[in-house]
């Protein structure tokens, strides 16, 4: 019994009857569709099932491997092992039955067919992610793809996309069962080359049980569609079998001729089709009529006209369920103002026949409502594999956003009410930029060319070797290549794309930024950079979503440059310098160049942006300095710290509209002239704690009238830790000069402020010194969240109250802007944007244990009541996430949230999401938070190798430790002949200690750990200091160093500067043999002695850049504020006399600040006065405590100086070039230089340094001594095993003192020497070793031997030094080959088992012999004597290592060598 059909129909369900049921099934026999998702009526098209299979292989238009021959002959199914564009030269006419055109198997970007049509002429054909773009280049009055007129039947065209095409764009009528599914029909050409003139339509459609659903229709005139109808001629079958279902399409952007229309004498359902109106369709855009073309269904076409006569009349039409954006009443009533008659007298009458009740039976199909039609054909509709195109990507985009890209001449003069321009129509494919270049990357292999691919043949249980597998009917009823066809969702193609562009959607823009590689350029500036210079016109530039680490700068030349993000809340530009961090080009950046947006230019355009600084609360770090005329924000997200927005530039303009800003310090700045419009200002909660701080800091010039404006502002509340006050007048205070002090200019109106967020002073100066009668801070009308005026009972005295008329002239552009209006920026700027739902601020906090719950807390850039704030985890590797908790925000007042969760499990990590969400709203999703409770243990610095005299330990290194998430103590083994402390050198561990760490709530805090070298033998030695607990990935760090048998030399001091009375030495602390130059002082001056003496015995020398120690410190007063620069230095010199050489190790003073809470110093020295070298030092102590690498008086990692105001007593020991240090022969010299800064700006800040001493060490040259050249070594005989490893590498050490000139060591024939195991030296040539002021420091020689022959060779390493006699080390080797089989067979000498594990037995001759272990490479392992008259001896060897090893006998009369393997 068959069962009734269900349809859909609009938001209806309904039956058809069940007779009209009963006799279209009839029809129908049990047939296998043509692939799965066949809909309609040519669902059961057999395409090429059971055939051949048939590779394009090229882009050809003809011959073998080409398109056009795989359509030659019958019973094919056509794949592609190429994708490209196919130029044809004539009509590709498909002629034979049951082919099957698989676009999907291109690999890489898709087959495209230009120049002529596909033409299908045969029947049971289906084609499938084609491109079909015809082009006007051979003027040819065609469509894309058609079938007409013909007795082809059982044709299905699905996925494939139509365009650019002289005549229609797609044309199908009829024929017989046929079905047009899922495809993209757009921009047919208006003013081309067609014979009529002006064209441009989309297509013409019909047939007998033809179904056309799920397409796109974009960009053309007319016929959107035309339906065919029973015109004679048109039809080859009686016209009563003509029937049309045509539903679930979308049709956009129809042109000023018609929608659809036509149908004549044809059964036609129009059912769930979505119409939307765009800049082409002419009418009314508010209201509908019978007669406005925007809101037209159907163009009633009531009769054709054949010589005369009326032939045919109008359709039976179905018409319900049709969607028309921006007209409901038609959306509701199709017909009464949807169908619209032509001018025939009796079209009423007509019309009225027309209409149907009943929907004609057709093919079964999956109806959806015109709104989710609309939806799923956006998303799915066209050629989308292997990759949907730019040309497709630009038209669903146009679509779902009502716009037109582009326009061709023809249609730029249609002025009919409704159009805009761009329009959408066009001319040529050239307006829209022409046909994409289509690449190819790897295809699939298939081995036995069957279709389908190897790797998809094996993982299905096929044979990849086996053709005839390919036509074997599966359980589904689908062959298994139907089957692997059908399954393709994606490119079957691997590796790059070669030969083809990028396909870039430009979308309506000069450029787009993606990092995936989906737009134009993959940085911000990279598309700045190709925008044309001094531009006069807007360059757009798109940015998709994503976080794009990169500073980037907009240089003055860059006019009108318009950055457009996707979306605030993920469209991000994110950097991290800030004021005083190293620049790779040179010195340190400063507050205005650590901004991550630099613009520079005049009338630029920021939208949808979220521009942040992450360094933090401080130092200066900007997120963007705007230095142009006429800038311009809107909806846009800055985050930062201390100076978050430089708005800068004496009478520059400036304007934000819509924009969140945040920060802790002076986080909007500078001079320009800049309007706030509705942003939200949030000033955080500091992270120091500290309960106030500064909103704005403006330092606008006395002569301009406006400085800050912020109207319509919103200053929500923090947690309530910070209050601020609305601003404090940079450049306003004791250190600027009166005629210099800025008339500082801030105005907020209308603005609302949170609950306690502002401070009830509202204002604050400088400093005592500040001016306030030239500053302007005033309010207006300011409220609290409900609505009553915020109290300004105590505000400063000198701050204003504005009346009504004194606010009027800040909200006039023309007064506050001159002749600058910023609505005109965009077409839209000045309207008030729909805010996003944007997290911003998360933070993550895990708890001090296990114990203690993790928490979550952000804040919102746009409050809004009713958001959904939801937590996700993720405990598997982040591959599920569960919902956790929620909270939902009750008012509009409050952006602060929070949520919690339990600690990871020890060992766990967990991953989490944070979900924002509101209806009507775009959902935001955070980046995937990590919370680990795994042991992890960190290092930071590695030690320099260390040089020790025997008797005293070297001096010592640190590094620091530290640890989170530990489950036991931290454990710390130190290689033998170091030690190391952990409590500033109070307490030394070696090899043999036990050294642990106790963590704290599973965390050790960065720890120092002191290390030294303190062996009780000379030597070289290494070894690494292992780190380990419980479950944590340990870690090592290596130490080297060397001891020498006599002590190291005492450092003696060279040169003295007390610094108490002037900057001059000590001449009797001078060492003899050096001389010094004075001191110079660089941008730094003495001071002049108001507030403390330039020279003084307790603070020594006194000095800043200004005489006064002012501002000048600062980048306000024109210095460096609080960052080292190469410029502002102490300089000292010291040189070698003649007949001196002079070894320089270190540097001791004194060294504070003077009123200053912060500061920098740092050392750096040269040997050529710094034009062609210089170094940093190299660590040392303060207090007598180890210097942490990350502060140790480099100039890139500068320590930290105290204030210290009643003296100068923070002693500094600092390393130079380790425990090596400088040597200076005869007339060198060493240039010292000191840097300092601060970040005070007020008088009376100095830097100061006393009892400078320069350490080291002077040999008199003229002074003969004996010349002493010291060797110690201990080598053993080499012995080298044919068949084994070569010899073993071994050692000696050597020193010198007093030598003349270079050491010289030659070694002997058969030996080689090195200095570092990797370059040596044999008899053919020597090593030198060169002596430093006639010292040579102990010097490890590694020795070798090389001999391959048999036998035993012998030699002495020659040292020859100047002033000495030469000086030997005796050399020993042998070369020895194993026993061969027939020998241990005379000696009767064996051993086994071989390989052997636990024991090994060896077999030998009565004799009383020894037995030798030796390893691979020859040395001496263990020695055993056999007993007399024994035969055997066993030998254990479980203290041996698994490898290869050899057994010596040994005897008066025997000696033999045999290998065995230890396992």
């Amino acid at each position: 019994m068959k069962t009734p059909l269900s349809l859909s129909k609009g938001k209806k369900s309904f039956f058809l009857p069940l007779i009209l049921l009963l006799l279209f099934s009839l029809t129908i026999k049990a047939q296998q569709l043509a692939f799965p998702t066949a809909e309609g009526g040519g669902r059961f098209a057999k395409g090429g099932r059971g055939g051949t299979v048939y590779e394009v292989t090229n882009l050809n238009d003809t011959g073998a491997g080409s398109l056009r021959d795989a359509i030659s002959q019958p019973n094919r199914t056509i794949i592609f092992k190429v994708s490209g564009e196919i130029k044809l030269k004539s009509r590709l006419q498909i002629k034979q039955n049951n082919l099957t055109i698989a676009g999907q198997t291109a690999p890489g970007q898709g087959i495209c067919i230009t120049g002529y049509t596909v033409n299908i002429s045969a029947s049971d054909i289906i084609i499938r992610y084609i491109r079909c773009r015809f082009g006007d280049d051979n003027a040819v009055d065609d469509d894309a793809m058609n079938s007409w007129n013909g007795t082809h039947q059982n044709i299905i065209v699905d996925h494939c996309s139509m365009s650019w095409s002289i005549d229609e764009t797609g044309s199908f009528y009829g024929i017989r069962n046929f079905t047009l599914q899922w495809s993209i029909l757009a921009e047919s050409l208006f003013n081309s080359k067609h014979d009529k003139g002006k064209h441009g339509y989309g297509g013409i459609w019909g047939g007998a049980n033809a179904t056309f659903h799920h397409n796109l229709l974009a960009h053309h005139t007319s016929r959107n569609p035309r339906f065919g109808g029973t015109r004679p001629g048109y039809i080859p079958y009686d016209p009563s079998e003509e029937l049309v279902d045509y539903r679930n399409n979308v049709l956009y952007n129809w042109g000023n001729i018609n929608s659809s229309y036509g149908g004549e004498g044809s059964r036609i359902n129009m059912v769930n089709n979505y119409y939307k109106p765009g800049p082409a369709t002419p009418g009314n855009l508010t209201t509908s009529s019978s007669s406005n073309k925007r809101n037209r269904l159907l163009n009633y076409s009531n009769f054709v006209v054949d010589n005369g006569t009326d032939t045919t009349w109008g359709g039976k039409f179905y018409i319900d369920g049709n969607v028309v954006a921006g007209y409901p009443d038609v959306s509701a009533d199709n017909w009464t103002k949807g169908v619209q008659k032509d001018s025939y007298a009796r079209a009423d009458e007509l019309i009225k026949a027309a209409r149907q009740s009943v929907p004609f039976a057709t093919a079964p199909l999956r109806t959806q409502t015109a709104e989710q039609a609309y939806l799923t054909v956006l998303d799915s509709a066209g050629a989308i594999l292997p990759r949907r195109d730019a040309v497709d990507a630009r038209i669903i985009r146009e679509t779902k956003n009502g716009t037109a890209t582009y326009e061709g001449a023809g249609y730029s003069t249609v002025k009919d009410a409704g159009v805009t321009h761009p329009s959408g129509i066009i001319d040529s494919p050239t307006d829209v930029g022409g046909v994409p270049k289509y690449g190819s990357n790897t295809p699939y292999k298939d081995a036995d060319k069957d279709g389908m691919d190897d790797l998809w043949e094996t993982a299905n249980g096929l044979n990849p070797n086996n053709a005839s597998d390919g036509n074997m009917i599966a359980s589904n009823g689908y062959t298994n290549l139907e089957n692997f066809l059908n399954g393709i969702n994606k490119d079957t193609g691997t590796g790059e794309i070669a030969g083809g562009a990028a396909i870039i959607d430009l979308m309506g823009y000069d450029a787009v930024v993606a990092k995936d590689g989906t737009g134009s350029f993959k940085t911000i500036q990279a598309a700045i950079d190709a925008a044309p210079i001094n531009a006069t016109k807007p360059y757009r530039i798109f940015i998709k979503n994503g976080k794009y680490l990169e500073k980037v700068s907009i240089v003055t030349n860059k006019t009108f440059i318009h950055l457009i993000g996707e979306s605030a809340a993920k469209t991000i530009i994110s950097w991290n310098d800030y004021s005083g961090k190293v620049n790779p080009a040179g010195g340190t950046y400063g507050t205005s160049t650590s901004a991550t947006l630099t613009i520079k230019s005049a009338d630029c355009y920021l939208q949808n942006l979220t521009v942040e600084n992450t360094t933090g609360d401080a130092p200066q770090a900007l997120a963007i300095s705007l230095e142009g005329d006429r800038n311009v924000a809107k909806s846009c997200i800055f985050l930062g710290g201390q100076d978050t927005i430089l708005s800068n530039g004496d009478g520059k303009r400036q304007y934000f509209k819509n924009c969140y800003i945040d920060g802790v310090v002076d986080f909007i700045f500078g001079s320009a002239i800049a309007v706030f419009d509705s942003c939200i200002v949030y000033a955080k909660d500091r992270a120091d704690r500290l309960s106030g701080s500064y909103i704005t800091a403006a330092n606008t010039p006395v002569t301009q009238t406006y400085g800050y404006i912020f109207r319509n502002c919103i200053l929500p509340s923090n947690t309530g830790v910070t209050s601020y006050v609305l601003g404090r007048p940079w450049q306003n205070d004791a250190s600027t000069a009166d005629v210099a002090k800025k008339g500082n200019k801030v105005v907020f109106l209308n603005s609302i402020y949170g609950n306690k967020i502002v401070k009830p002073e509202g204002w604050s100066t400088w400093d005592t010194g500040t001016n306030t009668s030239i500053i302007t801070y005033a309010e207006y009308k300011n409220k609290r969240y409900d609505g009553s005026l915020a109290d300004i009972s105590k505000r400063v005295t000198w701050s204003k109250q504005l009346s009504d008329t004194d606010a009027s002239a800040y909200y006039d552009n023309t007064k506050v802007f001159g002749n600058w209006n910023p609505c005109t920026t965009t077409p839209d700027f000045c309207t008030t944007p729909k805010a996003e739902i944007a997290l911003v601020n998360i933070k993550v906090n895990k708890g001090v244990n296990l114990s203690t719950p993790t928490s979550f807390a952000w804040n919102t850039a746009w409050a809004m009541k009713d958001i959904r704030y939801e937590l996700y985890r993720s405990t598997d590797n982040k591959a599920t996430f569960t919902k956790l908790n929620e909270t939902v925000a009750s008012t509009d007042t409050i952006i602060n949230f929070s949520l919690t969760d339990a600690a990871p499990a020890a060992g766990k990590t967990y991953y989490y999401l944070l979900r924002g969400s509101k209806t009507g709203f775009k959902d935001f999703v955070s980046d995937t938070l990590t919370v680990s409770s795994v042991p992890t243990i960190t290092i930071v610095g590695t030690p320099k190798d260390f040089m020790q005299g025997l008797g005293k330990a070297s001096a010592a290194q640190v590094y620091s430790l530290s640890a989170e998430n530990l489950a036991e103590k931290l454990s710390i083994t130190v290689p033998n002949n170091f030690e190391i402390s952990a409590d500033a050198g109070k307490t030394w561990l070696g090899s043999s200690s036990n050294f642990s760490l106790t963590p704290t709530n599973g965390s050790i805090t960065s720890t120092s750990i002191q290390v030294r070298l303190n062996s009780t033998q000379a030597g070289t030695f290494s070894g690494n200091i292992l780190h380990v607990s419980k479950d944590a990935t340990s870690k090592s760090i290596s130490v080297n160093g060397s001891t020498q048998t006599d002590p190291l030399p005492i450092s003696q001091r060279l040169a003295f500067w007390a610094m108490s009375s002037s900057d001059n030495d000590s001449l009797a602390l001078r060492a003899k043999g050096v001389s010094v130059a004075k001191p110079v002082l660089k941008k730094l001056s003495l001071s002049n002695n108001s507030v403390i003496p330039a020279y003084s015995t307790l603070h020594g020398q006194a000095f800043a850049p200004s005489v006064d120690g002012g501002g000048l410190w600062t980048t306000a007063g024109g210095g460096f504020g609080n960052n080292l620069n190469r410029g502002l230095y102490e300089q000292f010199v010291l040189k070698a006399s003649s007949g001196f050489s002079v070894k320089v190790d270190s540097l001791n003073l004194k060294m504070s600040l003077y009123a200053a809470a912060t500061g920098k110093f740092a050392i750096v020295y040269s040997k050529t006065g710094f034009k062609a070298d210089s170094a940093d030092v190299s660590g040392g102590l303060i207090n007598g405590v180890p210097m942490p690498n990350t502060a140790n008086g480099a100039f890139t990692t500068p320590t930290l100086p105290v204030s210290e105001p009643s003296e100068t007593a923070t002693f500094y020991q600092l390393a130079l070039n380790g425990a090596n240090g400088i040597n200076l022969t005869a007339g060198d010299s060493i240039t010292i230089r000191m840097y300092f800064s601060t970040g005070s700006s007020s008088a009376g800040r100095y830097a100061k340094i006393k009892d400078l001493s320069v350490l080291g060490s002077v040999k008199d040259l003229n002074i003969m001594k004996p010349v002493e050249l010291t060797i110690s070594q201990n080598l053993q005989d080499f012995v080298y095993l044919i068949g084994g490893v070569p010899a073993n590498i071994q050692t000696y050490n050597l020193s010198g003192e007093n030598l003349l000139g270079e050491v010289t060591l030659l070694p002997p024939p058969h030996f080689e020497i090195s200095l570092d195991n990797t370059t040596w030296v044999n008899a053919a040539s020597s090593l030198k070793l060169s002596p430093t002021a006639g010292k040579l420091p102990q010097t490890s020689i590694a020795v070798r031997m090389t001999a391959k022959l048999i036998g035993t060779f012998t030699g002495n390493i020659t040292h020859a030094s100047s002033g000495m006699s030469d000086k030997l080390v005796a050399l020993k080797g042998t070369v020895n080959t194993p026993l061969t089989m027939e020998e241990e067979s005379v000696y009767k000498i064996s051993l086994g088992p071989n390989p052997a594990q636990q024991t090994l037995k060896v077999f030998h001759p009565i004799d009383k012999a020894s037995l030798t272990i030796l390893g691979a490479n020859g040395q001496k392992i263990q020695q055993i004597d056999t007993q007399h008259y024994s035969t055997f001896t066993i030998i254990n060897l479980e203290h041996l290592s698994c490898g290869q090893y050899f057994i010596e006998y040994l005897s008066d009369k025997h000696r033999a060598i045999l290998k065995f393997i230890k396992n």
